[in-house]
């Protein structure tokens, strides 16, 4: 079975072989959080009519958006400290 942590880890995998310049993090990082914000505007039309009548609103579904592509940004571009010689 596919899970959410299975995905999160391929992410972080392609990160770290693929991002090994600081301007490829850099656009990277760009890529990722124009991504999820358009994501996010996708989702909230897609869904706005359950949304609604389920009583969430949209600055509920916007901060939650946010803290949890934050959270998965963190985790997938935390450097791991094998790769930046800490020790």
């Amino acid at each position: 079975m596919y899970d959410q942590g299975t995905c999160w880890r391929e992410w972080k995998e392609l990160f770290e072989s693929r991002c090994n310049r600081p301007w490829k993090r850099v656009v990277f990082a760009a890529a990722w959080r124009i991504t999820m914000l358009l994501a996010a505007i996708a989702v909230m039309v897609d869904h706005r009519d359950a949304m609604r009548d389920l009583g969430i609103g949209r600055k509920v579904i916007w901060r939650r958006w946010i803290t949890c592509s934050f959270l998965a940004e963190r985790f997938v571009m935390r450097p791991r400290a094998d790769l930046v010689g800490v020790g």
